[in-house]
């Protein structure tokens, strides 16, 4: 059959693939056992690929990598005009691969914009604050922001996959770095902005706020940029 992993797979035991369809979309740490000399798809970049993959045979997908420098050109963004399918997320899955210079105050990696330059004006919000290297997600429903913030410091330098998953229903975010639970907030109390975002697109690297304005820039390098 198929099996398909979207985020980054940390095997700390005992893992044996099958004969059929093996996805790992982020990446492989493998600090346990691996048993394989099955095909091992990496739809994404790769990203890690760690450890001991015994006799696979691994196909890589090298997306390009996207260089952001909050130094550089105002233009130093990219954004996806707004769709329908960007509305009534009540339940979602960000992820990316970073690899972060470090640069003073808040990096966006990705985020749904609003009309305004306000944190609870948007749906969601994936970034990293440079005075405490913590990594975000703030989730805004038009008047008050949830966020649930990483344990871990972002190692600066290095690449990271970072994941997100937010459920409305469950009132619960959690967040991923390298494929390891690091975070968990069970009293979730907002539900994603679904009115006064003024249909505004979604960008990587900074915000773009009202799809005019360019601000608070990720200083590093961003690939394999996924939302579910």
């Amino acid at each position: 059959g198929t099996v398909t992993h979207h985020g980054l797979v940390t095997n700390l035991g005992t893992y044996k693939t099958g004969s059929g369809t093996n996805n790992f979309n982020g990446g492989v740490r493998n600090l346990g056992t691996f048993t394989s000399n099955d095909t091992l798809t990496i739809g994404g970049t790769g990203g890690i690929l760690e450890g001991n993959l015994d006799d696979a045979n691994v196909n890589v997908n090298l997306d390009a990598i996207y260089d952001f420098n909050p130094s550089g050109s105002q233009d130093d963004v990219l954004y996806v005009a707004h769709h329908a399918d960007f509305d009534h997320l009540t339940a979602f899955t960000l992820s990316a691969w970073v690899y972060w210079r470090g640069d003073g105050g808040k990096n966006v990696i990705l985020c749904k914009n609003a009309t305004s330059d306000t944190t609870a004006d948007r749906a969601f919000e994936l970034s990293v604050n440079s005075s405490t290297n913590d990594v975000y997600l703030n989730v805004g429903d038009d008047s008050s922001t949830a966020s649930v913030q990483s344990a871990s410091e972002l190692t600066q330098n290095v690449w990271n996959h970072i994941a997100v998953t937010f459920s409305d229903s469950g009132n619960v975010a959690k967040l991923y770095i390298n494929g390891v639970l690091d975070a968990t907030n069970s009293s979730f109390s907002v539900t994603p902005n679904q009115n006064a975002t003024g249909d505004k697109s979604v960008s990587i690297g900074a915000h773009y706020n009202n799809d005019s304005s360019v601000g608070d820039h990720f200083d590093g390098y961003i690939t394999d940029v996924r939302i579910y």
